[in-house]
């Protein structure tokens, strides 16, 4: 399976990357650490794709693919 599909209702959190571009953004730095689910079809903006994420108590963000991996489950 690729690890960058996803559907409706994965677990995700950021990736490595994503962790690295985030981690000195005020906004982006809440969500080092939390875990996020997937509402959203693949889709393209603003010239990247990815996926609408929705973090608890947070806004609904669009991530790239590359910013966000799926949490494995066992």
């Amino acid at each position: 399976m690729d690890d960058k599909i996803f559907n409706f209702g994965d677990l995700v959190k950021l990736s490595p990357y994503g962790e690295a571009v985030f981690e000195n953004n005020p906004v982006g730095r809440r969500f080092l650490g939390k875990n996020g689910i997937i509402v959203s079809e693949i889709r393209e903006k603003i010239n990247m794709v990815g996926y609408n994420v929705k973090f608890a108590e947070e806004d609904i963000v669009f991530l790239g693919i590359d910013e966000i991996m799926r949490i494995r489950e066992g």
